[in-house]
């Protein structure tokens, strides 16, 4: 496998950002989490618990994907 290519430039630099922004993510994803589980959550307003369930979703989205793109990275980078 001395064919695959290293990483350019930019994504080296993708690379190196990929741990701060997991950990904004991730903190984020606790943060509503924990909104979402305190008992008087559901006594919010519909929207605001829809937003919340919505933003809890799309967090955990994002994180799958930041994880796959680390991960091609991480092995095209050894």
């Amino acid at each position: 496998s001395g064919l695959r290519k290293k990483l350019s430039y930019n994504e080296q630099r993708e690379f190196e950002h990929l741990p701060g922004r997991s950990g904004e993510l991730e903190a984020e994803q606790e943060n509503l989490n924990k909104a979402a589980a305190h008992p008087e959550f559901y006594k919010e307003p519909a929207e605001v618990i829809k937003q919340v369930l919505a933003r809890l979703d799309q967090v955990h989205g994002e994180l799958l994907e930041l994880y796959k793109a680390w991960d091609d990275l991480d092995s095209r980078s050894k």
